[in-house]
């Protein structure tokens, strides 16, 4: 049964360039949707990507044609998403839009960089920072 929580949930890292990440992805879908009273979920899509080896399950599709590399996307995510009127936006990489403009959950796998500085640059400290803090 579904609720009427609509959910977002940033698939542009399900390719092969992020294999564990896009396993998470492909993975969180499936389980929300098993769950008793499921959210309605959205699959944020960048349609220019090559499809990759993970199947993602069914689900409706919001296309937005920016990497989560590029700058673009801090101006074309948000707006797919209030385009969408969707309730919560996930993230499942940390360099996602600064400010999507609806409640936001992320998920950070990899702290590294903080617990062990001296094998990072300062510049690739400082990057990683600020991508987590904005």
């Amino acid at each position: 049964m579904k609720t009427s929580l609509s959910v977002i949930l940033d698939a542009r890292t399900a390719n092969d360039h992020f294999p564990g990440i896009g396993r998470y992805v492909a993975s969180l879908a499936r389980a929300m949707l098993q769950l008793d009273e499921h959210p309605d979920v959205t699959l944020l899509v960048d349609p220019r990507a090559r499809p990759g080896r993970l199947q993602l399950p069914s689900l409706p599709s919001l296309p937005c044609a920016a990497s989560p590399f590029s700058l673009r996307q801090q101006w074309l995510v948000p707006r797919a998403l209030h385009r969408a009127g969707a309730h919560v936006y996930h993230s499942p990489y940390y360099l996602m839009p600064y400010r999507p403009g609806l409640p936001t959950v992320l998920t950070c796998y990899d702290i590294i960089p903080l617990l062990f500085p001296a094998y990072f640059t300062a510049w690739q400290r400082l990057a990683f920072r600020l991508t987590l803090t904005l």
